[in-house]
């Protein structure tokens, strides 16, 4: 159940500072969390987000703890606190600068593409590479592996039975398209039971998520935000939105992310890994196309080109 509040209120109680000026980020119906910047008497700025999902908390929590000990640029946790069962406050630092997404593309430099993608691909690498340690600094190996594969699995063919399911319902032009799609995913997608990299992942990594800051008319990566669908996973979903936005028109830029990303982690580009990417992406436009059918018409079209282009 979702809570009312006094974000004013709920931010003196935790920071104990006066507030000079909130501006609500995001606000969100249902259980979302609410994300505001706040600026204190002192001139600080944070970023406040108010869960009313107490695992989405924990998730966010937990990964910033992990990740402020190493050098992934990220927010910095400065407290956290309870205010109902189902009522939760984080103050972490806010970072400068504006979503990826919103970036004006025609103003950033060949150059500063090539150095913002390398370390995006540090920092993924750095949150794949996380060690999480037990209360006597042992590292906790992931139980039940075999079982979270085998239902990562499960999970991605019911959904994409019922995206068949449901597809059946657009009768155009696009019909054959999306039957190669399916086909596809059917004829390959036990190759995901064989995929071994299961980390930590940030597990909602979109530009919406990536900070870009322009100093003295440089575009600079500033950080990666928002880790409350973190989760032990596969790691190919992190790459999913950047190949849709970047890497699929521009090898470069993947070459570069990958610079970065195998600094870190060992990782094998093989003819398995484009395999499984391809039915990760081709499920991502699916969901897209069914969901958005016939409504979000714009966003329709950019999941139907995506097919094109995987197909």
């Amino acid at each position: 159940m979702r809570l009312y509040y006094n974000i004013e209120n709920l931010i003196y109680q935790t920071l104990k500072e006066k507030i000079k000026e909130v501006f609500p980020l995001e606000l969100k119906a249902n259980n979302g969390n609410d994300v505001y910047k706040v600026t204190v008497q002192s001139y600080s700025k944070y970023t406040v987000k108010v869960f009313h999902d107490k695992h989405r908390f924990n998730r966010e929590l937990l990964m910033l703890k992990l990740l402020n000990q190493g050098k992934c640029k990220c927010p910095k946790l400065i407290t956290s606190n309870q205010i109902h069962e189902n009522l939760f406050i984080l103050v972490i630092t806010f970072i400068e600068g504006i979503n990826f997404d919103k970036v004006p593309m025609k103003e950033v430099k060949y150059k500063e593409f090539i150095k913002i993608f390398y370390e995006i691909g540090l920092d993924i690498g750095r949150i794949h590479s996380t060690i999480v340690l037990d209360s006597n600094g042992e590292k906790i190996v992931k139980k039940n592996y075999h079982i979270d594969v085998l239902n990562s699995y499960q999970k991605f063919r019911d959904e994409t039975k019922a995206y068949k399911n449901l597809a059946v319902k657009i009768i155009n032009r696009e019909t054959s398209l999306l039957q190669k799609s399916f086909d596809f995913i059917e004829k390959n997608c036990e190759i995901i039971l064989d995929f071994p990299k299961y980390e930590l992942t940030h597990n909602d990594l979109n530009p919406k998520n990536i900070i870009i800051s322009n100093c003295s008319s440089n575009w600079q990566y500033k950080g990666i935000i928002d880790f409350e669908r973190s989760r032990f996973s596969n790691t190919i979903p992190d790459f999913i939105h950047l190949y849709m936005c970047f890497f699929l028109d521009n090898n470069s830029f993947e070459e570069s992310f990958f610079k970065g990303y195998l600094k870190l982690c060992f990782f094998e580009k093989n003819n398995d890994f484009k395999k499984i990417l391809k039915l990760y992406l081709l499920k991502f436009g699916l969901d897209i196309v069914v969901r958005n059918y016939p409504q979000g018409l714009a966003s329709y079209k950019e999941a139907i080109s995506l097919l094109s282009k995987l197909n």
